[in-house]
């Protein structure tokens, strides 16, 4: 296994305006994935919902794991409510 060396810290060394455009454009960057993300899911979620056989609901638990719950998320909690 190789490894890359660290970059020299002088490297970071740059102009202040410098510093502010690649945080904008890094800020920018995070924002179009997010909203990205977003509709993908919105799409999913529309397409369920016009989708009479199910196929797209069924999927979307695979497609996307990171929006799905288990019983460790709500613990002490019973479907159909106890108290």
């Amino acid at each position: 296994m190789t490894t890359t060396p660290p970059r020299p810290i002088s490297d970071l060394d740059v102009p202040l305006p410098t510093l502010r455009d690649r945080m904008a454009a890094l800020v920018e960057r995070q924002k179009q994935d997010a909203a990205a993300e977003r509709l993908q899911l919105l799409l999913a979620e529309q397409s369920h919902q016009v989708d009479t056989t199910g196929a797209a609901f069924d999927r979307l638990a695979c497609e996307h794991p990171e929006a799905c719950s288990c019983s460790d998320d709500y613990p002490n909690w019973t479907p159909g409510g106890t108290s």
